[in-house]
């Protein structure tokens, strides 16, 4: 056991191997600080406790060579708060596995916003088959614990930094799920819920290439309250629209490729929309409100918009090609004079 209390604890070494206890917990101040760094490989083995907890959380940082090192995710990692929010935890390298043993948590205490735990790899698979980086039921655990945020911003290492979604994630403790990828994010779960945040988890999917789906009608990529997209290239096309249960949204493609094709079950409300070169199609099967101060932009494309019920009553600029606004027997509401189309 290596043992600090509320103090700061570095281990540096070409190889690092954690299968016992290394405690930075304070009972009476913010959790300490923990540094493990190696130069090939970081395993934090199943059974070994990593632990940062505190009135607020510390924080834990678990690293190896972002070229070609291995940070090997099986243990305990704890950067909770009794009495705040919670801390942050890291694992990065070129390469990043979590097995379903891994059990990390950055919840916060007393009322305390939870906190993050980062992965930075290059490519992320999302699978429980051979060859994935962290299951499914092991991502939905970690949600339950805390936000959870990947970034392949910092590791690209030559490979392509793709997110690639094969398993079901659900969780249901309203914590937000962040998808960062240097080219695309793809969505290619069979069947059920992709990513189920339920009715008060929150997805944000940020992809310097395109957000993609081979969905063709008999799952939903995402259900959360509130779905945040950001593309250079596509979020969806045509012939392969996202499908999504979602309350509020909010997407921006901004490159030359970009264009958006959004399927909603369920009443959803347009934060905003805008397509760079291409069009904005959005259906949803209730309701599609677009509220006050909501952009609805395709700066080189067409507006498509289709729902039973649609209402701009809020301060509402939709501007395109050409719009055409499908309703499906309910009622279309444009209120002030502020709304423009």
């Amino acid at each position: 056991s290596v043992v600090a209390e509320a103090g700061r604890i570095g281990i540096y070494a070409g190889l690092i191997k954690q299968g016992g206890v290394i405690n930075a917990d304070s009972a009476v101040a913010e959790g300490g600080r923990i540094m493990l760094k190696s130069t090939k490989r970081t395993d934090l083995e199943a059974g070994s406790v990593t632990s940062a907890k505190g009135t607020t959380g510390g924080q834990i940082i678990a690293l190896s060579d972002m070229n070609n090192g291995v940070t090997q995710v099986s243990g305990k990692l704890d950067a909770s708060a009794t009495n705040g929010n919670g801390g942050f935890i890291e694992t990065s390298a070129a390469k990043v596995k979590v097995a379903d043993s891994a059990s990390v948590t950055t919840l916060g205490g007393n009322g305390g916003a939870a906190g993050t735990w980062l992965i930075d790899p290059t490519d992320f698979l999302i699978s429980s088959a051979y060859g994935g980086d962290i299951s499914g039921a092991a991502l939905g655990a970690a949600l339950m614990g805390g936000n959870v945020s990947y970034s392949s911003a910092n590791g690209m290492g030559g490979s392509g930094g793709n997110v690639l979604i094969q398993d079901n994630v659900s969780w249901t403790s309203g914590t937000t799920l962040t998808l960062t990828a240097v080219n695309d994010i793809m969505f290619g779960v069979g069947s059920g819920t992709a990513l189920d945040g339920g009715t008060t988890g929150s997805v944000v999917l940020n992809a310097g290439g395109s957000i993609l789906t081979n969905n063709t009608g008999l799952k939903t990529d995402i259900r959360a309250g509130s779905f945040t997209g950001n593309a250079s290239g596509m979020i969806g096309n045509l012939s392969y629209p996202l499908r999504t249960e979602v309350s509020n949204v909010n997407l921006s493609s901004s490159g030359g490729s970009g264009e958006i094709n959004l399927i909603n079950t369920g009443n959803l409300n347009v934060l905003g929309a805008t397509a760079a070169n291409g069009p904005i199609n959005l259906q949803s099967s209730v309701s599609l409100v677009a509220g006050p101060g909501a952009t609805i932009h395709a700066a080189n494309g067409d507006v498509n918009l289709r729902s039973d019920l649609m209402d701009f009553s809020g301060a509402t600029i939709v501007k395109g090609n050409s719009i055409q606004l499908t309703n499906y027997g309910g009622y279309f509401t444009i209120g002030s004079a502020a709304d423009t189309l």
